[in-house]
């Protein structure tokens, strides 16, 4: 029990820190990304961090690839974990699909 407790402070610190990292970024793409869930596994080894975009989410992730390296060492300083964990990028389309629900209710 506490361990997920740990997770979940973690989680919180980590989606503040990122979004904080990416709304200062220079890259226009990284601006534009929101962090909507983290989702970090029991051990710390992956953060699945999920994101929204209004800009090409091709480009956005190119751009976030070349920006890792600095992403790393800046959360390696904020948070005090021992190894920070390999993290995936992955679009959340959890309001397209919302949008497409609604339409099918009003259809019905």
């Amino acid at each position: 029990k506490n361990m997920s407790i740990s997770v979940n402070r973690i989680e919180s610190t980590f989606k503040k820190e990122l979004s904080y990292i990416l709304e200062n970024a220079k890259n226009d793409h990284l601006k534009a990304m929101t962090i909507t869930d983290i989702d970090l596994t029991s051990q710390k080894e992956y953060a699945r961090v999920y994101f929204m975009t209004h800009k090409n989410v091709e480009k956005t992730l190119k751009e976030v690839k070349r920006s890792m390296a600095y992403i790393n060492k800046v959360l390696s300083s904020k948070l005090s974990l021992k190894r920070l964990p390999r993290i995936e990028f992955i679009l959340d389309n959890s309001y397209e699909y919302g949008k497409e629900i609604e339409e099918k209710l009003k259809n019905i």
